[in-house]
């Protein structure tokens, strides 16, 4: 029986680099400015040394009230050209750890303009990880993975996001939205997600070898969306402490996403029409808005 469950694991994984090989191809695949990224490990040998540097978390002020890396300071990303004393020093920027699209874009201007950026590879999760100090509300921490539909619809394109369709019915609607993504469950797979998610991440996988995945990328991260996210509680214990923190999860699961392109859709259109499609709003109509 073990036996069987081997092969048909194995035939379960080779199953999943084909598809995801394939619509790779099908999705143009867009590459992050890996030169702009630090390490944790870098940057904590640098605050050990007492080397000078500033620590610039950039989310908004609730979040960083709940807890932060000691001595970093709070920016919003658009104000940080304003801020001249920032030239000063080399600057990293913390961060949620994923969006990584706004972050770039405005690290590359910044640094056209006298600045010295550099981007926390990873962001909170692999600081974390690595050990590195966060005061503050600790409950506040336990939801670091989760990405919001809005990013991940910024990010789901590039080429170090792998994402997995942990729906437990076939993909049949979904693909269209996210055709980069593999189907991984179901009752007809004996090979839990987790077992594929710790695969991608073994150094001699042949998931990475297959899908030319460079062995040294350092931004390669793994993306799960079930349905709408009552899952991801379950699916964390299959994934191996070692990886966790290279692993995000949808806000809201594949149905958050869909209302996301659905608002996204009638934003462009007509008030009339956008007002037919989904109906007034109950509390805007009771006050006669």
């Amino acid at each position: 029986m073990k036996h069987f469950y081997k092969i048909t694991s194995l035939v379960v994984l080779m199953l999943f680099i084909t598809s995801w090989a394939h619509s790779s191809r099908l999705t143009p695949q867009k590459k992050h400015e890996v030169s702009l990224m630090i390490s944790a490990t870098t940057v904590m040998q640098k605050i050990k040394q007492k080397k000078q540097i500033f620590l610039v978390d950039i989310r908004h002020q609730t979040q960083f009230a709940k807890f932060k890396i000691p001595g970093s300071m709070n920016i919003p990303l658009s104000f940080i050209k304003t801020k001249s004393f920032l030239k000063t020093k080399p600057v990293v920027l913390i961060h949620k750890g994923f969006g990584y699209t706004e972050i770039t874009k405005e690290a590359l201007n910044l640094n056209q303009n006298g600045f010295d950026i550099k981007i926390l590879q990873g962001g909170f999760p692999t600081w974390k990880h690595k050990g590195g100090t966060l005061v503050g509300d600790p409950f506040s921490q336990k939801d670091l993975n989760k990405m919001p539909v809005n990013i991940f619809f910024q990010e789901k394109d590039y080429e170090n996001w792998i994402i997995i369709n942990a729906c437990l019915k076939p993909p049949e609607k979904n693909k269209a939205l996210i055709p980069k993504a593999f189907f991984i469950s179901g009752k007809k797979n004996n090979m839990k997600t987790g077992e594929i998610v710790n695969s991608i991440f073994t150094d001699q996988s042949p998931l990475k070898q297959k899908l030319s995945i460079p062995p040294n990328n350092p931004m390669m991260s793994v993306i799960i969306f079930d349905e709408t996210g009552n899952r991801y509680k379950q699916l964390k214990k299959e994934i191996n402490p070692a990886f966790k923190h290279k692993v995000f999860y949808l806000e809201g699961g594949i149905q958050a996403y869909q209302r996301y392109l659905k608002y996204q859709m009638l934003a462009n259109k007509p008030k009339s029409q956008r007002t037919k499609e989904i109906g007034h709003c109950e509390p805007c109509t009771k006050q006669g808005n």
